[in-house]
């Protein structure tokens, strides 16, 4: 059986969530021939689709690096970051974090800053359609030193900085935990982002209320 070529199978978005839609519903349980040759041919085809999706990361990740390696990881602050716009398309958006975590074990990052990566929604997903807003992922880790530091409670903890931060550049935190954390924003904000987070690093320990 052949699966007809489209823009379904040529988007890698689009093809995740159609072949969940199909295995996790009515195709776990083939009831016919058919079923069984459409999900046999969309597991052939997922599977080309990883092993490209692999490739593409690989690349984008590599470009990345080796721009941030001749010219440097942004900085300020407490606070170092990248920002890949819309470059690391069509990847998921869970791809700014792991780049997050290998900037966090580089040697030629900043061993004591806070690890900020952006990474742009796409504009349009076919089958989905367009985004009307222009968001942003934002994923944060820390590198090993910072995290000792952290752990000694001389600086805080993603769960004490980025909900507040991410809430006044106008976003929301969508996932956070002490060494690793999420949120979304709107894109024109991302400046607005470094800035809350770099004042309320700067200004931890809060000050404890006059009794």
């Amino acid at each position: 059986m052949k699966l007809m070529k489209s823009s379904l199978t040529s988007n890698l978005f689009s093809f995740k969530f159609f072949f969940k839609y199909l295995t996790e519903d009515r195709m776990s349980m083939p009831k016919t021939k058919e079923d069984s040759e459409l999900k046999y041919a969309l597991t052939v085809e997922e599977a080309t689709l990883k092993k490209r999706l692999r490739e593409i990361q690989e690349e984008r990740f590599k470009k990345e690096i080796a721009t941030m390696q001749n010219r440097g990881v942004a900085s300020e602050g407490e606070l170092q970051w990248v920002d890949v716009a819309e470059r690391f398309y069509p990847l998921g958006l869970k791809s700014i974090g792991i780049l997050c975590e290998e900037i966090s074990r580089a040697k030629w990052a900043y061993g004591d800053k806070y690890i900020v990566g952006f990474q742009d929604f796409p504009r349009e997903i076919p089958l989905l359609g367009k985004f009307a807003g222009g968001d942003t992922k934002v994923s944060m880790r820390v590198p090993l030193a910072l995290r000792e530091d952290i752990e000694e409670r001389k600086k805080p903890y993603l769960t004490e900085i980025l909900p507040a931060a991410a809430q006044e550049a106008g976003g929301l935190a969508e996932g956070c935990h002490r060494f690793a954390a999420a949120c979304i924003i709107p894109q024109k904000n991302k400046m607005a982002l470094i800035r809350s987070l770099t004042r309320i690093v700067k200004d931890w320990p809060p000050s404890l209320p006059v009794t």
